[in-house]
């Protein structure tokens, strides 16, 4: 009984107080969806760096590839990316009017590959496939279909080969 008498009194003496100054009480906002500017999305890295040992074949200048992301026996190289900003347009179209390109490189992979992609405030979801064009590239056009924070899981035979998260806008 003690302990109601006391919620009690504070309760009431938190209301006199907000009858004499005027409280305002306010319901919780919703948090924004990620943007391109907002640093909630937890982007991955994107590197200029030469590709990992054995995903770099097929490039004019291997020491010198477009931006890309990943590491180790897995990459994605982002053609539709400018410069060092990875933000993919929704719909496939690049705002140049090119397409949202990944090539997606992956170290003994056989198969075709499987791309999920997820929303980070579970706004949606979507899955594409893609064929394999030689031993380890699967050339893609991503199709995002809303502006979010969007993280991208490539699967190779229900291996999951490397994830990328990447703002959509």
């Amino acid at each position: 009984m003690r302990h109601r008498r006391g919620s009690a009194a504070v309760l009431i003496s938190s209301l006199s107080l907000c009858a004499v100054t005027g409280c305002t009480f306010e319901p919780p906002r919703e948090k924004a969806a990620p943007s391109t500017g907002d640093r909630s999305c937890a982007v991955t890295e994107v590197r200029k760096d030469p590709l990992p040992e054995k995903l770099d074949q097929g490039f004019s200048d291997p020491s010198s590839p477009p931006p890309w992301m990943g590491g180790g026996d897995f990459a994605a190289v982002l053609f539709y990316a400018d410069g060092d900003d990875p933000t993919i347009t929704p719909g496939g179209k690049a705002a140049d009017g090119g397409n949202t390109k990944i090539l997606w490189l992956i170290r003994a992979a056989d198969g075709p590959l499987t791309v999920r992609g997820t929303e980070a405030v579970g706004r949606g979801s979507f899955t594409q496939e893609v064929t394999r064009s030689d031993g380890i590239s699967y050339p893609s056009i991503v199709v995002v279909p809303s502006a979010g924070c969007w993280t991208l899981e490539a699967s190779v035979s229900g291996r999951v080969a490397g994830s990328i998260t990447v703002p959509a806008a």
